[in-house]
């Protein structure tokens, strides 16, 4: 049995197919990014989501949340993200 590896969410956004070519990233500044380096990534959906509320990014519709499958390069280049930021839920 091989060595199962953890693959991080990204933040997907806009209408490509997931995975396939077209498609765009959130990078760590909340911007668009074409390349998996460049991309925001996250090792837990809940981190992911909490990315997106605090730089007022909408999910779903264009901007979605999912796995990607990142080739080592792009792991090793950017490292997972998270900062915590204090979201005031009404």
């Amino acid at each position: 049995m091989g060595v199962k590896k953890n693959k991080p969410y990204a933040i997907f956004g806009g209408p490509g197919q997931h995975g396939g070519s077209g498609i765009r990233y959130l990078s760590v500044g909340a911007t668009s990014a074409e390349s998996g380096h460049e991309a925001a990534k996250f090792f837990a959906i809940t981190d992911a989501i909490d990315f997106a509320e605090c730089h007022n990014i909408v999910i779903g519709g264009l901007q979605y949340v999912g796995i990607e499958d990142f080739n080592d390069l792009d792991l090793q280049s950017y490292p997972a993200v998270y900062r915590r930021c204090n979201v005031r839920r009404l």
